[in-house]
């Protein structure tokens, strides 16, 4: 039986460093990218993204640079930047002060870019998982509910691999619990991973590829680093490419027979 992994790079388009690598490493096993749409060289990065054959999605992003159709009044400042830092939105996700409709418009705008660059996106996520907070997940829904054959990454792992914000998992929980409030043209991996890994890199945190009754997964990575941030520098970003570039992991995979793509490569009965 085979068994379908994603490993989907988070922040394309953010900076041509960081593209140059995950570019660099569709040539191997990583097929997928989130992009952010908010920022100047996304199509760039798109456009050679789609000469390698990479799947593409949305990483909607409400926490970064100018909004596409700001200024709002719960998303941005006067000027149409989204409030920083991150922190900031969610506590205002959190206290309801976010306003699904302003939401709903940006999500349009985010996702037009994307057919505008030529993309036929399958997949959406947040940028810093903003998207399963509460007023957020209601905006997207109501702007792009009505798409069929898209993946929605719900950010919660297995056992420790839950991240390092409770809101975050507590409201990716609340959603995996109640799958009635996902739009039914909309799909889901078995397993997502990546929050452990992140934290530090190595296959001892990726045991969850060795669980043959997960027939699909997502495994969520940030390669690369550029003098963004701090955790753009850190040596773990480093770390995270010589791991997908290994002998090892190319190993692994091919022992318990699971195939790396795309999230459109998925068969639906999966």
């Amino acid at each position: 039986m085979k068994r379908f992994l994603v490993i989907n790079a988070d922040d394309a388009g953010l900076d041509p460093r960081l593209d140059a690598v995950i570019l660099e490493l569709a040539r191997g096993p990583l097929k997928s990218a989130s992009v952010l749409t908010t920022q100047k060289g996304f199509r760039q990065f798109v456009s050679r993204a789609l000469d390698l054959g990479m799947g593409l999605g949305l990483h909607f992003d409400l926490t970064t640079g100018p909004a596409l159709g700001g200024p709002y009044e719960t998303l941005t400042d006067r000027e149409g930047r989204f409030i920083t830092p991150k922190e900031k939105v969610w506590e205002r996700a959190l206290a309801g002060d976010i306003d699904p409709a302003e939401v709903a418009r940006e999500a349009r705008l985010q996702w037009e870019a994307l057919l505008e660059a030529g993309v036929q996106p399958d997949h959406i996520d947040g940028h810093n998982h903003v998207h399963v907070l509460p007023g957020v997940f209601e905006g997207l829904v109501a702007a792009l509910g009505h798409l069929t054959d898209v993946f929605l990454r719900i950010p919660l792992g297995r056992g420790p691999d839950t991240g390092r914000c409770p809101h975050v998992r507590r409201h990716a929980a609340a959603l995996q619990s109640h799958p009635e409030r996902i739009p039914p043209g909309w799909r889901r991996v078995e397993v997502f991973t990546g929050h452990r890994f992140m934290e530090r890199p190595g296959l001892d945190q990726l045991e969850v590829l060795d669980d043959d009754e997960v027939r699909t997964l997502e495994w969520m990575v940030h390669p690369g680093d550029a003098d963004l941030s701090p955790f753009r520098t850190d040596e773990r970003r480093r770390r995270e490419v010589e791991i997908l570039l290994s002998r090892e992991l190319a190993q692994r995979l091919d022992e318990r027979g699971i195939v790396c793509c795309r999230f459109g490569d998925i068969p639906c009965e999966s």
